[in-house]
């Protein structure tokens, strides 16, 4: 959001540009709304008077011969520059508020605490030039990423072309941790309170057992420990894990994520990063459930049995549930 503030007079060629930082796309428009008139403005009037959204060949009235504004996206998609080309203040200060909407949010640990940088022009003459920070939320949801494989076994998996593309990554309501190796006895403790969901990569899952290095660990006990942590989505990353299904109906937990067969690696990344960068823009689990499946949806990307399209993901719900923040 980016709030300009215009004192009595004619303006020509004002731009704002925004640059967010590396992780942040934002999409090609600009929402324009005078909800600051209130504030600064005693009779509650201002030139645009409405709120809308422009495009670059959007015009403010039938009646005008060209737009007053323009949204355009910087060279390699770098950001949005907004261009007011002309616009008329009356009597008093009125303030305008902008917001660029974002297409894709995605953050990684570590990063240089900079949301953006917005720059004021006008023409090519620079007026103003701030950098917004990154204030990390404690109010993301949190999902905990944990590998039931001792971590050699695990780099294994994840060498060459493969690589584990969910751990670490930071959506606007949703944070994944680094990959956590627990043993059976550390699986239920590592799972405190502030943890909405876990992920879990394991070997394998046998009727109420899952697989932790060389235990097993009885999957109804493990589960409850959790819900009562306050887990509300688990994720089986591994083959045939619906055999817990059960195991997470007599738990209590919200929603399950699971398999009903066989995994392709590359398949199941794919499928788990879509599905947690949809759940982290703010849809319910089984919208980016939906999306993930969709997005996935070409017959070589699934199993193809007798000539059939089988799709091996598996959702078992007690509850719709989106991660936002609130």
């Amino acid at each position: 959001m980016v709030p300009l503030l215009f004192s009595p007079g004619r303006y020509r060629d004002i731009r704002v540009k925004v640059e967010p930082c590396h992780g942040i796309a934002l999409k090609n428009e600009a929402c324009i709304g005078d909800v600051l008139r209130d504030t600064f403005s005693k009779s509650g009037s201002s030139a645009l008077g409405i709120s809308l959204i422009g495009s670059g060949s959007l015009t403010l009235g039938a009646s005008m011969s060209r737009a007053s504004f323009e949204v355009v996206s910087l060279p390699d998609f770098r950001g949005v520059l907004f261009t007011l080309r002309w616009y008329s203040v009356r009597h008093e200060t009125v303030g305008i508020q902008l917001a660029f909407p974002i297409a894709r949010w995605e953050l990684r640990e570590g990063g240089h605490g900079v949301l953006a940088r917005v720059t004021l022009l006008k023409g090519k003459r620079l007026l103003h030039e701030a950098l917004i920070s990154l204030v990390p939320s404690e109010v993301a949801a949190r999902v905990l990423v944990l590998s039931g494989y001792p971590q050699d076994q695990f780099d294994s998996m994840f060498d060459g072309d493969h690589r584990c593309s969910i751990a670490g990554r930071r959506f606007q309501n949703l944070e994944l941790s680094d990959v956590q190796f627990v043993s059976g006895a550390e699986a239920e403790s590592t799972v405190a309170g502030g943890h909405a969901g876990v992920h879990l990569y394991t070997a394998h899952v046998d009727g109420d057992h899952i697989l932790f290095g060389n235990s097993h660990l009885q999957a109804s006990r493990l589960f409850a420990s959790w819900h009562r942590a306050g887990v509300r989505l688990v994720y089986m990353d591994t083959c045939n894990s619906v055999r817990v299904v059960r195991a997470a109906r007599e738990a209590g937990i919200d929603a399950l994520v699971a398999s009903t067969g066989w995994l392709y690696s590359d398949y199941a990344e794919a499928f788990a990063e879509r599905f947690y960068e949809a759940l982290g823009d703010g849809a319910t689990v089984s919208s980016a459930f939906r999306a993930a499946a969709d997005e996935l949806a070409l017959p070589s990307q699934r199993w193809e049995t007798m000539g059939l399209v089988y799709d091996p993901m598996f959702l078992e719900i007690k509850e719709d549930t989106r991660f936002v923040i609130g």
